[in-house]
Protein backbone atom coordinates (compact mmCIF):
# COMPACT_ATOMS: atom_id res chain seq x y z
CA UNK A 1 0.00 0.00 0.00
CA UNK A 2 1.30 3.16 -1.16
CA UNK A 3 -0.58 6.94 -0.21
CA UNK A 4 1.22 10.39 -1.20
CA UNK A 5 2.01 13.30 -3.64
CA UNK A 6 3.06 11.78 -7.40
CA UNK A 7 4.39 14.88 -9.49
CA UNK A 8 4.39 14.92 -13.26
CA UNK A 9 6.68 12.39 -14.75
CA UNK A 10 7.46 10.43 -11.67
CA UNK A 11 6.98 6.59 -10.89
CA UNK A 12 6.28 4.90 -7.78
CA UNK A 13 7.39 1.30 -8.42
CA UNK A 14 5.90 -0.66 -5.38
CA UNK A 15 7.26 -4.60 -4.26
CA UNK A 16 5.28 -7.03 -2.29
CA UNK A 17 4.99 -10.39 -0.84
CA UNK A 18 1.95 -12.92 -1.10
CA UNK A 19 1.84 -15.83 1.01
CA UNK A 20 -0.85 -18.67 0.45
CA UNK A 21 -2.15 -20.87 2.92
CA UNK A 22 -3.43 -23.38 0.63
CA UNK A 23 -2.39 -24.71 -2.97
CA UNK A 24 -4.45 -22.84 -5.19
CA UNK A 25 -4.66 -20.42 -8.27
CA UNK A 26 -5.29 -16.25 -6.33
CA UNK A 27 -6.41 -13.67 -8.49
CA UNK A 28 -4.76 -10.55 -7.95
CA UNK A 29 -5.33 -6.81 -9.04
CA UNK A 30 -4.22 -3.17 -8.05
CA UNK A 31 -6.29 -0.34 -7.67
CA UNK A 32 -5.31 3.19 -7.89
CA UNK A 33 -7.04 6.26 -6.49
CA UNK A 34 -5.92 9.89 -7.10
CA UNK A 35 -7.72 13.30 -6.29
CA UNK A 36 -7.52 16.16 -7.47
CA UNK A 37 -5.86 19.99 -5.90
CA UNK A 38 -9.36 20.48 -4.36
CA UNK A 39 -9.56 17.28 -3.24
CA UNK A 40 -11.78 15.44 -5.14
CA UNK A 41 -11.48 12.09 -6.20
CA UNK A 42 -11.23 12.29 -10.16
CA UNK A 43 -11.01 8.64 -11.05
CA UNK A 44 -10.27 4.61 -9.83
CA UNK A 45 -8.59 2.62 -12.03
CA UNK A 46 -8.02 -0.88 -11.58
CA UNK A 47 -5.55 -3.20 -12.96
CA UNK A 48 -5.47 -6.38 -15.81
CA UNK A 49 -5.93 -9.46 -13.14
CA UNK A 50 -3.58 -11.39 -13.11
CA UNK A 51 -3.74 -15.10 -11.85
CA UNK A 52 -0.94 -16.66 -9.08
CA UNK A 53 -0.57 -20.26 -9.38
CA UNK A 54 0.35 -21.28 -5.72
CA UNK A 55 1.48 -25.48 -6.00
CA UNK A 56 2.56 -27.47 -3.16
CA UNK A 57 5.76 -28.42 -2.90
CA UNK A 58 6.26 -31.92 -2.19
CA UNK A 59 7.92 -34.84 -3.26
CA UNK A 60 6.09 -36.99 -5.58
CA UNK A 61 7.47 -41.09 -6.49
CA UNK A 62 6.76 -42.42 -9.98
CA UNK A 63 7.24 -46.37 -10.01
CA UNK A 64 7.36 -47.82 -12.99
CA UNK A 65 7.82 -52.31 -12.74
CA UNK A 66 8.76 -54.36 -16.35
CA UNK A 67 8.69 -57.19 -16.25
CA UNK A 68 10.68 -59.51 -19.05
CA UNK A 69 9.91 -63.59 -19.22
CA UNK A 70 10.50 -65.77 -21.83
CA UNK A 71 6.95 -64.85 -23.57
CA UNK A 72 7.96 -61.35 -23.57
CA UNK A 73 8.17 -57.53 -22.17
CA UNK A 74 4.73 -57.15 -19.91
CA UNK A 75 2.19 -58.87 -21.60
CA UNK A 76 -1.46 -58.23 -20.45
CA UNK A 77 -1.12 -61.52 -18.85
CA UNK A 78 2.45 -62.94 -17.14
CA UNK A 79 2.61 -66.37 -17.78
CA UNK A 80 5.42 -68.41 -15.99
CA UNK A 81 6.64 -71.81 -16.62
CA UNK A 82 7.83 -73.49 -13.00
CA UNK A 83 10.69 -72.26 -11.99
CA UNK A 84 11.96 -69.85 -14.68
CA UNK A 85 13.34 -66.87 -13.94
CA UNK A 86 12.17 -63.54 -15.33
CA UNK A 87 14.63 -60.21 -15.55
CA UNK A 88 12.46 -57.18 -13.36
CA UNK A 89 13.88 -53.66 -13.94
CA UNK A 90 12.01 -51.10 -11.85
CA UNK A 91 12.50 -47.15 -12.63
CA UNK A 92 11.59 -44.59 -9.81
CA UNK A 93 11.36 -41.09 -10.64
CA UNK A 94 10.59 -38.03 -8.57
CA UNK A 95 7.73 -36.38 -10.63
CA UNK A 96 7.06 -33.96 -7.86
CA UNK A 97 8.33 -30.18 -7.22
CA UNK A 98 10.53 -31.20 -4.23
CA UNK A 99 13.88 -33.21 -3.14
CA UNK A 100 12.36 -36.66 -1.44
CA UNK A 101 14.30 -38.11 1.15
CA UNK A 102 15.24 -41.17 2.79
CA UNK A 103 14.13 -43.39 -0.46
CA UNK A 104 13.73 -47.31 0.28
CA UNK A 105 12.26 -48.68 -1.98
CA UNK A 106 11.54 -52.92 -2.05
CA UNK A 107 9.90 -55.40 -3.20
CA UNK A 108 6.84 -57.58 -1.80
CA UNK A 109 5.85 -60.87 -3.26
CA UNK A 110 5.65 -64.45 -1.78
CA UNK A 111 7.85 -65.55 -5.03
CA UNK A 112 11.73 -66.02 -4.47
CA UNK A 113 14.28 -63.26 -5.69
CA UNK A 114 17.73 -63.13 -6.34
CA UNK A 115 19.87 -59.94 -6.58
CA UNK A 116 19.00 -56.45 -5.26
CA UNK A 117 15.23 -56.45 -5.01
CA UNK A 118 15.59 -53.06 -3.17
CA UNK A 119 17.61 -49.38 -3.23
CA UNK A 120 18.18 -46.99 -0.87
CA UNK A 121 18.87 -43.40 -1.34
CA UNK A 122 19.13 -40.76 0.83
CA UNK A 123 17.92 -37.57 -1.60
CA UNK A 124 16.46 -37.81 -4.96
CA UNK A 125 16.14 -34.48 -6.63
CA UNK A 126 12.96 -33.33 -8.60
CA UNK A 127 13.03 -34.76 -12.14
CA UNK A 128 15.28 -37.01 -11.23
CA UNK A 129 15.06 -41.07 -11.77
CA UNK A 130 17.15 -44.06 -10.92
CA UNK A 131 17.17 -47.86 -11.86
CA UNK A 132 17.93 -51.15 -10.86
CA UNK A 133 17.12 -54.55 -11.79
CA UNK A 134 16.56 -57.92 -10.32
CA UNK A 135 15.64 -61.69 -11.19
CA UNK A 136 12.03 -63.46 -10.21
CA UNK A 137 11.83 -67.16 -9.59
CA UNK A 138 8.83 -68.77 -10.29
CA UNK A 139 9.31 -71.28 -7.69
CA UNK A 140 5.53 -72.03 -6.86
CA UNK A 141 2.52 -72.75 -8.57
CA UNK A 142 -0.42 -69.94 -8.52
CA UNK A 143 -0.90 -66.31 -9.34
CA UNK A 144 0.97 -64.31 -6.76
CA UNK A 145 1.46 -60.48 -6.94
CA UNK A 146 4.67 -58.66 -7.44
CA UNK A 147 4.25 -54.78 -5.56
CA UNK A 148 7.02 -52.77 -5.73
CA UNK A 149 6.85 -50.18 -2.43
CA UNK A 150 8.75 -46.67 -2.19
CA UNK A 151 8.64 -44.82 1.01
CA UNK A 152 10.15 -41.49 1.53
CA UNK A 153 9.95 -38.27 3.27
CA UNK A 154 9.77 -34.61 2.72
CA UNK A 155 12.14 -32.06 4.39
CA UNK A 156 9.66 -31.62 7.10
CA UNK A 157 9.93 -35.22 7.40
CA UNK A 158 6.32 -36.18 6.50
CA UNK A 159 6.33 -39.47 5.35
CA UNK A 160 4.75 -40.86 1.51
CA UNK A 161 4.64 -44.31 -0.23
CA UNK A 162 4.42 -45.20 -3.77
CA UNK A 163 3.63 -48.81 -5.00
CA UNK A 164 3.60 -50.53 -8.29
CA UNK A 165 1.95 -54.03 -8.90
CA UNK A 166 1.84 -56.93 -11.20
CA UNK A 167 0.15 -60.52 -11.36
CA UNK A 168 2.50 -63.32 -11.79
CA UNK A 169 0.44 -66.60 -13.18
CA UNK A 170 3.06 -69.69 -12.53
CA UNK A 171 1.88 -73.34 -13.63
CA UNK A 172 -1.40 -71.92 -13.89
CA UNK A 173 -5.02 -71.03 -15.58
CA UNK A 174 -5.07 -67.07 -16.96
CA UNK A 175 -8.13 -65.49 -18.04
CA UNK A 176 -7.79 -62.39 -20.47
CA UNK A 177 -10.76 -61.07 -20.80
CA UNK A 178 -11.50 -58.98 -24.31
CA UNK A 179 -14.65 -56.97 -24.68
CA UNK A 180 -15.50 -54.74 -27.92
CA UNK A 181 -18.75 -52.40 -27.76
CA UNK A 182 -21.64 -50.53 -30.49
CA UNK A 183 -23.90 -48.02 -29.89
CA UNK A 184 -26.82 -48.46 -32.41
CA UNK A 185 -30.69 -47.37 -32.53
CA UNK A 186 -31.03 -47.27 -29.02
CA UNK A 187 -29.18 -49.96 -28.30
CA UNK A 188 -25.89 -50.81 -26.41
CA UNK A 189 -24.55 -53.94 -27.89
CA UNK A 190 -21.52 -56.03 -25.85
CA UNK A 191 -19.29 -58.57 -27.70
CA UNK A 192 -17.25 -60.45 -24.81
CA UNK A 193 -14.84 -62.93 -25.39
CA UNK A 194 -12.33 -64.75 -22.32
CA UNK A 195 -9.40 -66.64 -23.70
CA UNK A 196 -6.98 -69.14 -20.85
CA UNK A 197 -3.59 -67.73 -21.91
CA UNK A 198 -1.96 -70.05 -19.18
CA UNK A 199 -0.50 -73.25 -18.36
CA UNK A 200 -3.18 -74.83 -17.04
CA UNK A 201 -7.28 -75.57 -17.75
CA UNK A 202 -9.19 -73.14 -15.89
CA UNK A 203 -12.08 -74.87 -14.30
CA UNK A 204 -15.38 -73.95 -12.89
CA UNK A 205 -15.77 -70.56 -15.44
CA UNK A 206 -17.80 -68.10 -14.27
CA UNK A 207 -17.85 -64.32 -16.27
CA UNK A 208 -20.34 -61.92 -14.93
CA UNK A 209 -21.53 -58.68 -15.99
CA UNK A 210 -22.22 -56.04 -13.84
CA UNK A 211 -24.23 -53.26 -15.09
CA UNK A 212 -25.69 -50.10 -14.27
CA UNK A 213 -29.38 -50.07 -13.04
CA UNK A 214 -30.44 -47.36 -15.67
CA UNK A 215 -29.50 -50.21 -18.37
CA UNK A 216 -32.25 -52.61 -19.01
CA UNK A 217 -30.81 -56.34 -20.27
CA UNK A 218 -32.79 -57.25 -23.30
CA UNK A 219 -30.85 -59.86 -24.70
CA UNK A 220 -28.04 -62.67 -23.65
CA UNK A 221 -27.11 -63.36 -20.57
CA UNK A 222 -25.45 -61.23 -17.82
CA UNK A 223 -23.92 -64.41 -15.98
CA UNK A 224 -22.35 -67.29 -18.52
CA UNK A 225 -20.83 -70.24 -16.91
CA UNK A 226 -18.04 -73.04 -18.28
CA UNK A 227 -17.18 -76.01 -16.75
CA UNK A 228 -13.58 -75.95 -18.21
CA UNK A 229 -11.53 -73.67 -20.34
CA UNK A 230 -8.48 -75.25 -21.51
CA UNK A 231 -4.91 -73.32 -21.70
CA UNK A 232 -5.12 -71.56 -25.26
CA UNK A 233 -8.83 -71.53 -25.86
CA UNK A 234 -11.26 -69.56 -25.36
CA UNK A 235 -14.97 -69.32 -24.88
CA UNK A 236 -15.46 -67.58 -28.37
CA UNK A 237 -17.12 -64.21 -28.80
CA UNK A 238 -20.85 -64.15 -27.12
CA UNK A 239 -23.50 -60.88 -27.69
CA UNK A 240 -25.38 -58.84 -24.27
CA UNK A 241 -27.96 -55.92 -25.64
CA UNK A 242 -28.66 -53.59 -23.10
CA UNK A 243 -31.58 -50.71 -23.95
CA UNK A 244 -30.26 -47.47 -22.66
CA UNK A 245 -31.46 -44.84 -21.09
CA UNK A 246 -32.27 -41.32 -21.68
CA UNK A 247 -29.49 -38.74 -20.18
CA UNK A 248 -30.17 -34.87 -19.65
CA UNK A 249 -26.41 -34.27 -19.76
CA UNK A 250 -22.91 -35.78 -21.35
CA UNK A 251 -22.90 -38.73 -18.94
CA UNK A 252 -20.40 -41.85 -18.55
CA UNK A 253 -21.20 -45.27 -17.29
CA UNK A 254 -19.24 -48.16 -15.79
CA UNK A 255 -19.51 -51.96 -16.54
CA UNK A 256 -17.73 -54.59 -14.63
CA UNK A 257 -17.00 -57.69 -15.70
CA UNK A 258 -16.07 -60.05 -13.53
CA UNK A 259 -14.19 -63.79 -13.87
CA UNK A 260 -14.44 -66.17 -10.86
CA UNK A 261 -12.36 -69.91 -11.98
CA UNK A 262 -10.12 -72.78 -10.32
CA UNK A 263 -7.53 -74.63 -10.97
CA UNK A 264 -6.54 -78.25 -10.89
CA UNK A 265 -6.10 -78.35 -6.89
CA UNK A 266 -9.20 -76.06 -6.77
CA UNK A 267 -7.24 -73.13 -5.90
CA UNK A 268 -9.45 -69.85 -6.60
CA UNK A 269 -8.58 -66.99 -9.04
CA UNK A 270 -11.02 -63.77 -9.91
CA UNK A 271 -10.22 -60.99 -12.82
CA UNK A 272 -11.87 -57.70 -13.76
CA UNK A 273 -12.36 -55.59 -16.45
CA UNK A 274 -13.89 -52.20 -16.22
CA UNK A 275 -15.57 -50.92 -19.86
CA UNK A 276 -16.39 -47.26 -20.06
CA UNK A 277 -19.45 -46.23 -21.95
CA UNK A 278 -20.19 -42.58 -22.98
CA UNK A 279 -23.81 -41.32 -23.74
CA UNK A 280 -24.88 -37.96 -25.01
CA UNK A 281 -28.77 -36.61 -24.51
CA UNK A 282 -31.03 -37.33 -27.36
CA UNK A 283 -33.77 -34.82 -27.70
CA UNK A 284 -37.28 -35.78 -26.47
CA UNK A 285 -40.35 -35.91 -27.28
CA UNK A 286 -42.07 -36.92 -24.40
CA UNK A 287 -42.98 -36.45 -20.70
CA UNK A 288 -42.13 -39.13 -18.46
CA UNK A 289 -43.43 -38.89 -14.65
CA UNK A 290 -43.46 -41.46 -12.01
CA UNK A 291 -44.83 -40.66 -8.25
CA UNK A 292 -46.07 -42.32 -4.74
CA UNK A 293 -45.22 -42.76 -1.30
CA UNK A 294 -41.68 -42.04 -0.23
CA UNK A 295 -41.66 -43.06 3.21
CA UNK A 296 -43.07 -47.14 3.83
CA UNK A 297 -43.51 -49.24 6.98
CA UNK A 298 -42.32 -52.97 6.24
CA UNK A 299 -45.15 -54.77 5.10
CA UNK A 300 -47.04 -51.51 3.84
CA UNK A 301 -48.63 -51.10 0.60
CA UNK A 302 -48.73 -48.11 -1.90
CA UNK A 303 -50.18 -46.93 -5.28
CA UNK A 304 -47.43 -46.20 -8.05
CA UNK A 305 -48.94 -43.54 -10.56
CA UNK A 306 -47.05 -43.31 -14.07
CA UNK A 307 -47.64 -40.90 -16.96
CA UNK A 308 -46.63 -40.26 -19.87
CA UNK A 309 -47.60 -37.53 -22.78
CA UNK A 310 -46.33 -37.13 -26.35
CA UNK A 311 -44.66 -33.46 -26.55
CA UNK A 312 -43.33 -34.61 -30.23
CA UNK A 313 -44.83 -33.43 -33.91
CA UNK A 314 -46.02 -37.11 -34.94
CA UNK A 315 -47.39 -40.38 -33.17
CA UNK A 316 -45.75 -42.55 -31.13
CA UNK A 317 -45.77 -45.98 -30.02
CA UNK A 318 -44.47 -46.08 -26.54
CA UNK A 319 -43.72 -48.87 -24.30
CA UNK A 320 -43.81 -48.33 -20.92
CA UNK A 321 -41.67 -50.53 -18.26
CA UNK A 322 -41.26 -50.16 -14.99
CA UNK A 323 -38.29 -51.48 -12.61
CA UNK A 324 -39.06 -52.22 -9.37
CA UNK A 325 -36.26 -53.22 -6.63
CA UNK A 326 -35.65 -55.77 -4.39
CA UNK A 327 -36.75 -54.16 -1.32
CA UNK A 328 -40.12 -53.77 -2.39
CA UNK A 329 -42.63 -56.31 -4.14
CA UNK A 330 -44.82 -55.79 -7.36
CA UNK A 331 -48.64 -56.80 -6.31
CA UNK A 332 -49.84 -57.92 -9.97
CA UNK A 333 -53.34 -58.39 -8.82
CA UNK A 334 -53.75 -54.29 -8.42
CA UNK A 335 -52.60 -53.59 -11.85
CA UNK A 336 -49.98 -54.02 -14.37
CA UNK A 337 -46.61 -51.66 -14.04
CA UNK A 338 -45.45 -52.51 -17.52
CA UNK A 339 -47.87 -50.78 -20.27
CA UNK A 340 -48.64 -50.30 -24.33
CA UNK A 341 -49.84 -47.10 -25.70
CA UNK A 342 -50.39 -45.26 -29.01
CA UNK A 343 -50.08 -41.39 -28.44
CA UNK A 344 -50.92 -38.39 -30.65
CA UNK A 345 -49.38 -35.04 -30.35
CA UNK A 346 -50.61 -33.59 -27.49
CA UNK A 347 -52.03 -36.97 -25.88
CA UNK A 348 -50.77 -38.04 -22.59
CA UNK A 349 -51.85 -41.57 -20.40
CA UNK A 350 -51.77 -42.59 -17.17
CA UNK A 351 -52.41 -46.09 -15.04
CA UNK A 352 -51.77 -47.07 -11.35
CA UNK A 353 -50.09 -50.45 -9.93
CA UNK A 354 -49.74 -51.73 -6.49
CA UNK A 355 -46.18 -52.57 -4.33
CA UNK A 356 -45.55 -53.66 -1.44
CA UNK A 357 -42.62 -52.96 1.23
CA UNK A 358 -40.55 -56.42 1.57
CA UNK A 359 -37.08 -54.98 3.53
CA UNK A 360 -35.33 -52.24 5.25
CA UNK A 361 -33.57 -49.49 3.27
CA UNK A 362 -33.51 -46.92 0.25
CA UNK A 363 -34.64 -47.58 -2.77
CA UNK A 364 -36.15 -46.49 -6.08
CA UNK A 365 -38.72 -47.23 -8.79
CA UNK A 366 -37.64 -46.36 -12.47
CA UNK A 367 -39.99 -46.08 -15.33
CA UNK A 368 -38.81 -46.60 -18.85
CA UNK A 369 -40.65 -45.22 -21.87
CA UNK A 370 -39.28 -46.19 -25.01
CA UNK A 371 -40.24 -45.05 -28.61
CA UNK A 372 -38.70 -44.45 -32.31
CA UNK A 373 -35.08 -45.24 -30.79
CA UNK A 374 -35.28 -43.01 -28.01
CA UNK A 375 -36.10 -43.72 -23.95
CA UNK A 376 -37.45 -41.52 -21.51
CA UNK A 377 -36.61 -42.12 -17.68
CA UNK A 378 -38.68 -40.87 -14.73
CA UNK A 379 -37.54 -42.16 -11.23
CA UNK A 380 -39.08 -42.23 -7.14
CA UNK A 381 -37.03 -42.54 -4.36
CA UNK A 382 -38.19 -44.15 -1.23
CA UNK A 383 -37.42 -45.34 2.03
CA UNK A 384 -38.37 -48.31 3.88
CA UNK A 385 -38.23 -47.88 8.13
CA UNK A 386 -36.38 -51.29 8.54
CA UNK A 387 -32.72 -53.01 9.29
CA UNK A 388 -29.92 -53.21 6.54
CA UNK A 389 -27.39 -55.45 7.70
CA UNK A 390 -23.75 -55.16 5.23
CA UNK A 391 -21.24 -58.02 6.47
CA UNK A 392 -17.78 -57.93 5.40
CA UNK A 393 -14.54 -59.32 6.42
CA UNK A 394 -11.46 -58.34 7.64
CA UNK A 395 -8.08 -59.67 6.07
CA UNK A 396 -5.77 -60.63 9.28
CA UNK A 397 -2.46 -58.21 9.14
CA UNK A 398 -0.37 -61.17 10.77
CA UNK A 399 0.68 -63.84 8.49
CA UNK A 400 -0.62 -67.32 8.98
CA UNK A 401 1.76 -69.90 9.84
CA UNK A 402 0.84 -73.89 9.96
CA UNK A 403 0.47 -74.41 14.38
CA UNK A 404 -0.05 -70.38 14.97
CA UNK A 405 -2.84 -68.48 16.08
CA UNK A 406 -4.27 -66.09 14.04
CA UNK A 407 -7.16 -63.86 14.19
CA UNK A 408 -9.73 -63.63 12.02
CA UNK A 409 -12.35 -60.69 11.68
CA UNK A 410 -15.94 -59.99 10.41
CA UNK A 411 -17.79 -56.64 10.88
CA UNK A 412 -21.28 -56.57 10.80
CA UNK A 413 -23.01 -52.88 10.22
CA UNK A 414 -26.59 -51.93 10.25
CA UNK A 415 -27.33 -49.48 7.32
CA UNK A 416 -30.50 -49.34 7.50
CA UNK A 417 -33.60 -47.28 9.54
CA UNK A 418 -34.42 -50.15 12.05
CA UNK A 419 -33.14 -52.58 14.82
CA UNK A 420 -32.24 -55.54 13.82
CA UNK A 421 -33.16 -58.59 16.44
CA UNK A 422 -32.55 -61.89 17.40
CA UNK A 423 -28.91 -61.32 15.95
CA UNK A 424 -27.01 -64.63 15.70
CA UNK A 425 -23.83 -65.42 13.94
CA UNK A 426 -22.38 -68.85 12.95
CA UNK A 427 -18.78 -69.06 11.71
CA UNK A 428 -17.89 -72.50 9.22
CA UNK A 429 -14.86 -73.24 9.21
CA UNK A 430 -13.07 -75.32 7.07
CA UNK A 431 -11.31 -78.94 7.97
CA UNK A 432 -7.23 -78.64 8.92
CA UNK A 433 -8.95 -74.98 10.90
CA UNK A 434 -9.55 -75.53 14.29
CA UNK A 435 -12.00 -75.07 15.73
CA UNK A 436 -14.43 -76.14 13.20
CA UNK A 437 -16.81 -73.40 13.96
CA UNK A 438 -17.39 -70.85 16.16
CA UNK A 439 -21.07 -69.09 16.93
CA UNK A 440 -21.46 -66.22 18.53
CA UNK A 441 -24.88 -64.28 20.41
CA UNK A 442 -25.41 -60.09 19.66
CA UNK A 443 -28.53 -59.83 19.96
CA UNK A 444 -30.08 -56.47 18.84
CA UNK A 445 -28.22 -53.81 16.69
CA UNK A 446 -29.00 -50.88 16.53
CA UNK A 447 -29.20 -48.17 13.09
CA UNK A 448 -25.70 -47.15 12.41
CA UNK A 449 -23.97 -49.48 14.82
CA UNK A 450 -21.59 -52.03 13.83
CA UNK A 451 -20.40 -55.06 15.74
CA UNK A 452 -16.89 -57.27 15.60
CA UNK A 453 -16.28 -60.35 15.72
CA UNK A 454 -12.78 -61.85 16.19
CA UNK A 455 -12.19 -65.14 15.99
CA UNK A 456 -8.71 -66.99 17.25
CA UNK A 457 -7.89 -70.03 15.31
CA UNK A 458 -5.32 -71.85 13.94
CA UNK A 459 -4.16 -73.75 11.37
CA UNK A 460 -2.81 -77.51 11.03
CA UNK A 461 -2.06 -77.69 7.40
CA UNK A 462 -0.92 -75.61 4.71
CA UNK A 463 -3.20 -74.57 1.98
CA UNK A 464 -6.16 -72.66 0.45
CA UNK A 465 -9.35 -72.35 2.70
CA UNK A 466 -12.37 -70.48 2.64
CA UNK A 467 -14.45 -69.34 6.22
CA UNK A 468 -18.20 -68.45 5.66
CA UNK A 469 -20.27 -66.27 7.93
CA UNK A 470 -24.17 -66.76 8.16
CA UNK A 471 -25.67 -63.82 10.47
CA UNK A 472 -29.35 -64.74 10.96
CA UNK A 473 -31.71 -61.92 12.38
CA UNK A 474 -35.17 -60.79 12.65
CA UNK A 475 -36.89 -56.74 12.00
CA UNK A 476 -39.45 -55.62 14.98
CA UNK A 477 -42.59 -57.48 12.85
CA UNK A 478 -40.65 -60.98 13.33
CA UNK A 479 -39.59 -61.25 9.47
CA UNK A 480 -36.03 -63.21 9.72
CA UNK A 481 -33.41 -62.28 7.39
CA UNK A 482 -30.05 -64.04 6.66
CA UNK A 483 -26.93 -62.52 5.37
CA UNK A 484 -23.35 -64.77 4.23
CA UNK A 485 -20.26 -63.62 3.79
CA UNK A 486 -16.62 -65.21 2.83
CA UNK A 487 -13.26 -65.23 3.22
CA UNK A 488 -10.15 -66.50 2.40
CA UNK A 489 -7.50 -68.01 4.41
CA UNK A 490 -4.33 -68.55 3.24
CA UNK A 491 -1.69 -70.74 4.86
CA UNK A 492 1.34 -70.51 2.38
CA UNK A 493 4.30 -73.49 2.25
CA UNK A 494 7.28 -72.41 4.31
CA UNK A 495 10.28 -73.34 3.06
CA UNK A 496 13.50 -73.52 4.80
CA UNK A 497 16.54 -74.12 3.09
CA UNK A 498 19.87 -75.97 4.49
CA UNK A 499 22.75 -73.49 4.56
CA UNK A 500 26.17 -75.85 3.66
CA UNK A 501 29.46 -75.05 5.25
CA UNK A 502 32.83 -76.30 4.86
CA UNK A 503 34.24 -79.23 6.90
CA UNK A 504 37.28 -80.22 7.87
CA UNK A 505 38.33 -84.14 8.15
CA UNK A 506 41.37 -85.40 9.97
CA UNK A 507 42.73 -88.56 9.49
CA UNK A 508 45.51 -90.67 11.23
CA UNK A 509 49.25 -91.45 9.05
CA UNK A 510 50.35 -93.98 10.04
CA UNK A 511 53.88 -93.89 9.53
Amino acid sequence: FWEGRLPPGYTVYLNYVLTASAPADYHTYSLVEYKGEYGNVVAKNKSEIRIIKFVELKPQIEVIENIHTNNGFNTSKIVMNPNETANVSVVIKNTGSAVAYGVNAGVKTNLETEGNSGIKLDSLAPGKEVSYTYILKANRQGKYEVTTEVTYRDEFSNLYSSTSSKYIYVDSPAISLNMGSRINNGKLFFEIEAKNVGTRAARNLIITVDYPKNFRLISGQSVNSYSILGAGKTTGKYDITFLIPGVKSTKTFDFLIETSYNDQFYHNYKEELVKSIELRPLSQNAILGISGKNLYKLDEKGLIEVYIKNTGAKAENFILNVAVPENMEYLPMYGKKDREVFLKPGESFSYKFSVKAVTGGDGSITAHADYGGITAESELRFRVEGPVIEVYSVTPKEKIVVGKEFTLKYIIKNIGYGPALNMKAITSLPKNIEPSGVESEIGRLDVQKEKEIAIHLKANKNGKYISKLVVSWSDEGGKNYLSTTESNIDVPVIVIKESSKARSVSKKINA
